[in-house]
């Protein structure tokens, strides 16, 4: 069951690790627009996208964004600066 959100005349937008399917992403869109939202947006670390998953959440979302992490055509986020980031806070620390 959805819970009751304060999202009326909101832009939001869902994040989540993965998107395969998207049918989470679709449910859940739905139920933010049904509670007022005016647009929904998806965004991902790992988009795999299988099934028919872009065209589906095309009909959901106004706009689904991923990280590079994998190969695919919602592939707009990089990775790449948080990564080395975080490899080199960890080899500060060992020094």
């Amino acid at each position: 069951a959805a819970k009751d959100l304060d999202v009326d005349g909101a832009i939001v937008t869902i994040v989540d690790d993965m998107i395969a399917t998207g049918g989470t992403i679709c449910r859940a869109s739905e139920a933010l627009i049904s509670q007022g939202a005016v647009e929904v947006h998806a965004a991902c670390a790992h988009g795999l996208f299988t099934g028919g998953a872009i065209s589906r959440l095309d009909e959901f979302v106004n706009g689904v964004h991923a990280a590079n992490s994998l190969q695919n055509p919602r592939a707009v986020i990089s990775g790449g600066p948080a990564l080395a980031r975080g490899v080199r806070s960890l080899l500060d620390d060992s020094s």
